[in-house]
């Protein structure tokens, strides 16, 4: 078990985000960004060790949590197998406006290349995103994405999306869709 000393995270941390640890740190609440940047940056060097995996599994189980607590109820499939690929991209749509409407300082477009059968989330003004933030929610992406198409989380290593950094205040995560929902019968 890892263990930081009163002074290592006072040097490691500012006034706000020692003020969000002094209090009883909620799931869903909502914190100042660079409050929460710094305590996830601390987290992923103190238990991931800087290990890019580490966060994506940590965002793949706060998938898993919230929507085993309902959060994403209304965008759960049937249960009758993967959604096509037009309920996927539906979804996504509709999981980018919740979500511009929680993280109001985030830009988010859909962008869906038919002949590529490919879905991307591009993330503007994201500047403020540091590597633990982007990896986990990689890993969010990754759970939730599987999980809201009707299908079991497949074994760790296999991942439906890939990530780019496009620039300094861009970020693109593009989806496989053939990993999800089967091609379209072509003519």
């Amino acid at each position: 078990e890892e263990r930081i000393t009163e002074d290592e995270l006072n040097a490691r941390l500012s006034k706000p985000a020692l003020d969000v640890l002094a209090s009883k740190v909620q799931v869903g609440l909502w914190y100042p960004l660079e409050a929460y940047r710094e305590m996830l940056d601390l987290y992923w060097d103190l238990f991931g060790h800087g290990r890019p995996e580490f966060m994506r599994n940590e965002g793949e189980r706060a998938a898993r949590e919230l929507v085993a607590h309902g959060v994403y109820r209304a965008f759960t499939s049937d249960g009758g197998g993967p959604a096509s690929a037009d309920a996927v991209v539906r979804r996504a749509r509709l999981t980018c406006k919740m979500t511009e409407m929680i993280y109001d300082f985030v830009e988010l477009d859909v962008e869906y290349d038919r002949e590529a059968h490919a879905l991307t989330l591009v993330y503007s003004n994201v500047a403020c995103f540091s590597e633990a933030m982007i990896h986990g929610t990689h890993g969010f992406l990754h759970g939730l994405t599987w999980i809201l198409s009707g299908m079991d989380v497949p074994e760790t290593g296999v991942d439906c999306w890939r990530v780019v950094r496009a620039s300094e205040d861009s970020i693109r995560f593009t989806l496989d869709l053939f990993s999800l929902v089967p091609r379209a019968p072509v003519g």
